[in-house]
């Protein structure tokens, strides 16, 4: 009678038995025991679920629970029976209840479906997240490979819909630290523009038309449109900064882990049966606000613990990019590379895909300088100019 309501969730009363028991005198020893028996099945299941399966153990024990808290009850209830029998008969009642046992713990476990249990994880401490970071940051001081370059965007008519690039883009891809990125891209036997950007500013060559726009500032609002670019290659030429695509495709927290204001905090989540932990960094220079900067996700389901996703927020606390990293090749003992990225720009609300061979790339070698400067002495000239506040409004 104590047992039973001790270990069964809500809505079922207990309180009424805990007062009957004391109404009618039961032992003190037998009525601790008799809840620490309920409350212990109960509450050492749900721990092994938190423990197994993390957040979403909670929606497991939502979805389950009442069902297996009424046959434990009954198996229970029916335990004791046959242990009064089995007493009675003067028979050793641990060869009927470890039998018992057995069955209610092994029937809890076996009621989660297979396609909803949390795949097995490989546990990875902040501070081993940390050191990945640090360690992949110092690991590549260059990058020379070539890629792949297609995505979607929001419709320039309908902000309802999406439109994806008509074609692939081939393109050559230079990145050297601290800031300095190179990118060609065009079609067969076409090369249709040209971009390099020094970290702070930037340029893009239109091969088509002749057109070199100078000065777009890469931490500046964002730049009018080029007009014979049209629409749609705008938002992918001139919404592209480069910075982003470097800070992207080379991860550096150098200079947050050894900014004193930067803090970092660790969090978990359970997504689509993956178990990550999440590294924030936060600008904590601000005595009454402090602000999220980057966080990065390691997948904790692979034994390789990768990162698999990078946020990064702007000045004013919005999301700038969502960065999906997948396909990892081992180059080495200790150096992995995705070979897919695909990088969500919010304020265009433009996804570029990016498909590489890490096998095929080439890192950490010099890059002459001149690769990075753009030689057209005959184009026309003209300077980005931001956009004014209305036209970034009514593009966000």
């Amino acid at each position: 009678a104590v047992i039973v309501p001790s270990l069964l969730p809500p809505p079922l009363p207990f309180k009424i038995f805990v007062l009957s028991a004391g109404a009618f005198q039961v032992p003190w020893l037998r009525f601790a025991t008799a809840v620490a028996i309920g409350r212990s099945i109960r509450y050492f299941s749900e721990g092994l679920l938190a423990v197994w399966y993390g957040k979403q153990a909670l929606q497991i024990v939502a979805d389950n629970f009442p069902i297996v808290g009424l046959v434990l009850a009954a198996l229970i209830v029916a335990g004791a029976f046959v242990y009064v029998y089995m007493r009675r008969r003067r028979m050793n009642s641990s060869l009927v209840l470890l039998p018992l046992l057995f069955v209610v713990f092994w029937g809890c476990t076996t009621r989660i479906p297979l396609d909803q249990q949390l795949l097995p994880v490989f546990p990875l401490t902040k501070q081993e997240a940390i050191s990945r970071l640090d360690s992949t940051s110092r690991a590549i001081s260059s990058v020379a490979t070539t890629i792949r370059l297609s995505g979607s965007t929001a419709s320039v008519k309908d902000e309802n819909k999406r439109v994806s690039t008509p074609i692939a883009l081939n393109a050559t891809l230079l990145m050297s630290r601290p800031n300095r990125l190179s990118l060609i891209g065009g079609v067969p036997l076409k090369r249709l523009f040209e971009m390099v950007s020094d970290g702070t500013k930037y340029q893009v060559y239109n091969n088509s038309t002749e057109e070199l726009y100078i000065d777009g500032l890469e931490n500046g609002p964002p730049a009018k449109e080029i007009p014979s670019l049209g629409a749609m290659a705008n938002k992918f030429v001139v919404g592209m900064k480069p910075r982003r695509l470097q800070e992207a495709l080379m991860i550096n927290v150098l200079g947050l882990l050894q900014n004193p204001s930067v803090r970092t905090f660790p969090d978990s989540f359970v997504q689509d049966r993956r178990r990550y932990l999440v590294i924030n960094f936060l600008d904590a220079s601000s005595a009454t606000d402090a602000r999220l900067l980057v966080k990065f996700w390691f997948d904790l389901s692979t034994k390789e613990r990768d990162i698999v996703r990078r946020q990064s927020y702007g000045a004013n606390g919005e999301q700038e990019t969502d960065v999906l990293y997948s396909g990892y090749e081992s180059l080495g003992d200790t150096l992995r590379y995705p070979s897919k990225v695909d990088i969500h720009l919010y304020d265009t609300d433009t996804l570029i895909k990016i498909d590489l061979d890490p096998r095929q790339a080439e890192f950490n070698t010099e890059i002459p300088d001149d690769k990075f400067r753009l030689v057209h002495p005959d184009a026309k000239i003209y300077r980005f100019e931001p956009r004014d506040a209305n036209s970034v409004s009514q593009q966000r």
